[in-house]
């Protein structure tokens, strides 16, 4: 009979142990898995976003920036307005490379909307830096008044319509992913479009949109290279108090913050746990290993040599292991799929999973890293049993 039959009837033969070896590595394992796709997704979330945004900062009227930080990490709807001409005025602060307006209206749960409390977002296609380079490159074309850009959240698809207060569009294109609600949860409409939109709905709605024509929400910003961000931002709310400067690097800041506080309390348990673990596992093992004791000596007596009880051995912790680490990435997958939604609203993170190749290589990483706990956790056991000469081993079992 082959070490990996042996080692297989084994563990089969007490079950209970056997379990409790598997789950110890598979809490180990899946809590390793899920917080690295946690950390992963923000990170992969952050970076698309932001590449995505194509801004510095964000300009808002004073009183309006937490909202703004919020819109941008989880996306709820929110709407204020200021002077139009507040654009001009940036675009003269020394530091400032380049300015897009953008005007925010939500859209209302009545049925002139075909989708409610969602972010519409009115753009200039001339200045846009979020919107219009994607246009370029995916579209190849300029939007029409009657064309909108989706978010990846919008339950519909390009070709189709879609109606805001009375106003029907047609959807040109669908973004992909990026994690940010934001965007994902967004529509994206040229500013003339939106115009036509409010003025339209005192008679096409079932809701008046009191927004005047010389009003925008907020000024998405480029800065000069080599310009501390800092420091234009003092400077444009020095320049004009009305006004505050929402930095995209402050957003990211926050939302690392926000996620690093609980990961370095649950690393700090895990790795509590995993030393735990290690012992507890070790401790089962070498009773396991000290109830075979007999089994050892008449396997060395019928002329098994060392690395032969080595390859059993082996072979148990490889299968505990193996079971345990898929165990634990399972676990892991089913539990950010089940509770992503709310760990992004509870830690007011965006969430965006990375890649498939990504999800692989640490699917690998993880069963490596359960293959050698259990390894490590065992090794003393183990070298201690293979290493017994067949008369003591008869003799210690009575």
């Amino acid at each position: 009979m082959s070490a990996f039959k042996i080692a297989v009837k084994n563990l089969k033969q007490k079950p209970v142990r056997t379990v409790a070896i598997l789950l110890g590595i598979a809490a180990l394992s899946g809590m390793l898995f899920a917080l690295t796709i946690i950390y992963l997704s923000v990170n992969n979330s952050i970076e698309k976003g932001r590449a995505r945004l194509g801004a510095d900062a964000l300009v808002v009227p004073q009183g309006w920036q937490e909202d703004t930080k919020g819109i941008l990490l989880s996306g709820g709807p929110s709407a204020f307005y200021m002077k139009a001409d507040v654009e001009e005025k940036l675009r003269n602060i020394k530091g400032v490379a380049a300015t897009a307006s953008q005007l925010f209206v939500i859209s209302a749960p009545l049925s002139c909307c075909t989708v409610s409390d969602t972010m519409l977002i009115g753009f200039d296609p001339e200045k846009d830096f979020t919107i219009s380079p994607w246009l370029r490159e995916t579209l190849k074309k300029k939007l029409s008044d009657n064309e909108v850009i989706i978010g990846t959240n919008i339950l519909a698809e390009p070709g189709g319509r879609i109606k805001f207060y009375g106003k029907e569009f047609l959807i040109a294109g669908k973004l992909e992913p990026t994690g940010m609600k934001f965007i994902d949860s967004s529509v994206f409409i040229p500013m003339n479009g939106v115009r036509q939109m409010i003025a339209g709905s005192e008679e096409n709605a079932l809701k008046t949109l009191r927004i005047k024509p010389d009003e925008i929400s907020a000024v998405l910003l480029r800065f000069d290279q080599d310009v501390r961000h800092e420091e234009v931002a003092l400077r444009i709310e020095y320049a004009l108090p009305e006004l505050k400067v929402v930095l995209a690097s402050d957003v990211l800041r926050t939302a690392r913050h926000n996620l690093a506080v609980p990961v370095k309390s649950t690393v700090a348990a895990g790795v509590i746990q995993w030393i735990v673990s290690l012992i507890m596992i070790g401790v089962l093992y070498s009773l396991s290993v000290d109830e075979r004791t007999k089994e050892i000596g008449l396997l060395r007596a019928m002329g098994a040599k060392r690395k032969d009880i080595l390859g059993i051995f082996i072979n148990e912790v490889f299968l505990l292991s193996s079971a345990g680490g898929i165990a634990g990435i399972v676990c892991g997958i089913v539990f950010i799929l089940s509770f992503q939604n709310m760990l992004r609203v509870f830690f007011n993170v965006p969430f965006l999973f990375p890649s498939l190749a990504y999800v692989l290589l640490l699917m690998l990483a993880v069963l490596a890293f359960a293959l050698a706990s259990g390894l490590v956790a065992t090794s003393y056991p183990i070298v201690r049993a293979s290493g017994i000469s067949p008369y003591e081993a008869i003799r210690k079992s009575g």
